[in-house]
């Protein structure tokens, strides 16, 4: 997780039960949006100009690591879906590109877009085991399901579901862990909110399963999460 500091937190499975977990790995100087590859690596832009991609072996203890490599002009939100494809957020909904066309410099043409309006400002999406795509809208202040089928082609489809919880006050980024739960970090409230399996079946306005929140959690402003695969 990320905040505005430009600090990456990591939070251990069995603290997140926990109302204010103590980090159990800090990375400093690094900030930025969060995804982790199918290989456990974790792909970091910085929202503006560049992706920086540090190790599953550079992941093990707190520091300052240098990147393992580093892409120029790919300043966008993103996301990796199970076969290396990389999914970019933006202004005007979703693009994906093909993991042949982010191993070569230049500005390849998308192989899907999805524009919509229900994605007036993306943030990271992030996949679900089913291959089912999560946003959030920041601006709509929503989280948002497109099913694998709806992502094959470009369009403009209408949500699977739409969660529109009063805990969601301008959302970050979206993610999905092992179970099917739905994280959501809220900088506006200073907090991590949880949405189980069960919530997500249908649109609505549930409220969290889980929230953390508190002065140890380490949070400051968060706005960016990834979950380990």
């Amino acid at each position: 997780m990320t905040n505005s500091t430009g600090t990456i937190v990591e939070y251990s499975r069995a603290d997140l039960s926990k109302a204010s977990p103590a980090p159990t790995l800090t990375l400093s100087n690094v900030g930025g949006i969060l995804s982790f590859d199918p290989s456990g690596d974790l792909w970091v832009s910085n929202g503006s100009t560049s992706v920086a991609e540090f190790t599953k072996s550079q992941l093990t203890r707190s520091g300052t690591p240098k990147p393992n490599a580093t892409l120029g002009d790919s300043g966008c939100t993103l996301a990796i879906d199970a076969s290396g494809d990389v999914w970019v957020g933006t202004a005007s909904g979703l693009s994906e590109f093909t993991e042949a066309e982010i191993t070569k410099s230049g500005s390849p043409a998308p192989k899907v877009t999805i524009t919509t309006t229900s994605l007036s400002n993306s943030c990271k999406p992030a996949f679900d085991r089913s291959g089912d795509l999560w946003a959030a809208d920041y601006g709509g202040s929503t989280v948002l399901e497109f099913t694998k089928a709806q992502l094959a082609k470009s369009g403009s489809p209408a949500p699977k579901v739409v969660i529109s919880s009063p805990a969601l006050n301008s959302p970050g980024d979206v993610g999905v862990d092992r179970a099917g739960d739905v994280w959501v970090p809220v900088a506006a409230n200073n907090r991590v909110v949880e949405f189980g399996p069960a919530q997500l079946t249908k649109s609505g306005s549930p409220a969290p399963a889980l929230t953390i929140a508190g002065p140890a959690t380490g949070l400051n402003w968060p706005w960016a999460i990834a979950i380990e695969p």
